[in-house]
């Protein structure tokens, strides 16, 4: 078995999302750039499809249609509080996205899914989330 190597030839070690370990990628994002949640993503995507010239690939297609199956946020507004109420706990790119994806309302559940928070939250820091998300949640429901 050969091991992975970076583009720089740099043996790359196991990737541990529960530990927030990840090679090239996740960790080279900048600041301006941020991993995106699927309500993003979909609505970047409509506002791709939107434009004067869409385009018209099959994956293209397939993709918007993927991720408004699974889309809990519809309104750019709701988007944008529900990134800004979560940005305030300084998540790491990899979690916030997952947050917004999987909108965890219990500290157990939030644990579960997103392992890496019980890395640099306490129950009750994890509990205050929750606390948001569960308003996110109502605010997304009206």
């Amino acid at each position: 078995m050969t091991s992975r190597k970076s583009s720089k030839g740099i043996p790359l070690e196991e990737e541990d999302a529960s530990r927030l370990k990840f090679n090239e990628g996740i960790n080279s994002i900048s600041e301006t750039q941020f991993a995106l949640s699927i309500s993003e993503t979909n609505a970047l995507l409509r506002n791709v499809r939107n434009r004067q010239n869409p385009p018209k690939s099959i994956v293209f297609s397939k993709t918007l249609e993927y991720v408004d199956q699974f889309t809990k946020m519809r309104d750019d507004g709701q988007l944008n509080d529900a990134r800004r109420t979560l940005s305030k706990y300084n998540l790491h790119q990899f979690e916030l996205p997952l947050l917004l994806n999987l909108l965890p309302t219990s500290i157990d559940e939030a644990k579960t899914l997103v392992p890496s928070l019980t890395l640099h939250y306490s129950d009750n820091e994890i509990r205050e989330i929750c606390e948001d998300i569960r308003e996110i949640k109502r605010y997304i429901e009206r």
